[in-house]
């Protein structure tokens, strides 16, 4: 029997270990250092620290449009109210007499206002009043012309052009102008308390599920970086995918500092039309 040359090589025995795959070593702290938290304000709460996440700030939203209305509706109130109020005590009350027109003028702006200074005598007493009026009656009127106007018996000064003169359309206008602007700051309350509500029901009842960043933006601005994110997640209700962008102000980061494409984040869920990125 021949014996082994010494120049033979070794083979050990064949086992399963030799067909195992190496189990790949997991940096938990590294793979939680991927996660991309899109506001700094949710940060606690994604991390587990706090139990609930702090509101989107629609109360500052809302408390801003309530004091828009009211600094709006507040002159309104004390000087719209009061002219409105003598327009109707003239026309109910109001005594008629003659008034002469002693000048006219025009004050530009934005727009062009016409004015008339009417004198008037009252039980021997002249009065003067200034009454803006349209383009059409400045045009009509010239200085000299006799015409009618309405007073208040008890205060003769209140006075304004009445018969076949009768101008209230600067008032119209303006009380227009005013009803237009406190149309639209009230819904601008009734949007923000709505979103206010909505983000009350999220921070009460949502849960967090996992989505990914599709695409990503950071741009340069005075206070810091504008990042504006596309992201995904798949609805727990209907199971499709939804896609949504958001965009934040960071002045903590820096460029080239955004997040890359596929970098997980955190959404806070309720239904498929109350959601928010943490």
């Amino acid at each position: 029997m021949r014996s082994p040359s010494p120049d033979s090589q070794y083979e050990p025995p064949i086992r399963s270990e030799t067909f195992a795959q190496p189990v790949k070593q997991i940096d938990i702290e590294s793979d939680n250092m991927r996660l991309f938290v899109f506001n700094p304000n949710n940060r606690a709460f994604v991390e587990g620290a706090a139990h609930t996440p702090p509101l989107d700030g629609n109360g500052g939203c809302w408390f801003i449009w309530t004091m828009l209305f009211a600094l709006w509706m507040v002159p309104f109130m004390l000087f719209g109210l009061p002219f409105l109020a003598l327009v109707s005590n003239l026309s109910q009350r109001g005594v008629a007499t003659q008034a002469i027109v002693i000048s006219e003028h025009e004050v530009s702006s934005r727009s062009t206002a016409h004015y008339v200074l009417l004198r008037y005598t009252v039980s021997g007493q002249s009065y003067t009043t200034e009454q803006e009026v349209s383009d059409h009656t400045y045009q009509a009127l010239a200085i000299g012309d006799d015409i009618t106007i309405r007073y208040l018996p008890d205060d003769p000064r209140q006075a304004r052009l009445s018969g076949a003169n009768t101008d209230n359309s600067a008032l119209t206008a303006n009380i227009s102008d005013v009803m237009m602007i406190a149309l639209s700051l009230l819904i601008g309350i009734i949007l923000c308390a709505n979103a206010m509500r909505r983000d009350r029901q999220l921070t009460a009842n949502g849960r967090i599920i996992n989505g990914r960043l599709v695409d990503v933006k950071l741009t340069h601005s005075k206070s810091g970086y504008n990042l504006t994110l596309q992201y995904s997640f798949t609805s727990p209700v209907t199971g499709q995918s939804v896609i949504k962008s958001e965009s934040i102000s960071r002045v903590d980061l820096k460029k080239n500092s955004a997040p890359a494409a596929q970098t997980p984040v955190k959404v806070l869920f309720l239904n498929d039309k109350n959601y928010r990125l943490l």
